[in-house]
């Protein structure tokens, strides 16, 4: 029973140290990254709702971020080959 709670105790203060510690980045690229990172005024807490320098809203930036990836993507061929696989399955 005590391995249980100490267990218990570890999951709880890793979520806690997730919660408050880590940024969210969900969707940007590794610039914009870096720059949340940079930026000691965002705490973890409201890194969900930082925007980078240059954009209106968050959901434009993760929107470039996506496009982006797909034309790196495409230009390597690989798109055709990830479609292929889902029409498959």
């Amino acid at each position: 029973m005590l391995c249980f709670s100490r267990a218990s105790q570890c999951n709880f203060a890793a979520a806690a140290l997730v919660y408050f510690c880590i940024k969210e980045g969900h969707g940007l690229s590794l610039e914009q990254l870096e720059r949340l990172w940079e930026d000691h005024t965002v705490s973890a807490r409201h890194s969900a709702k930082w925007v980078p320098p240059g954009y209106a809203k968050r959901g434009d930036a993760v929107e470039q971020s996506a496009n982006e990836k797909k034309a790196i993507r495409r230009d390597m061929g690989e798109e055709s080959h990830v479609e292929d696989r889902r029409d498959s399955v």
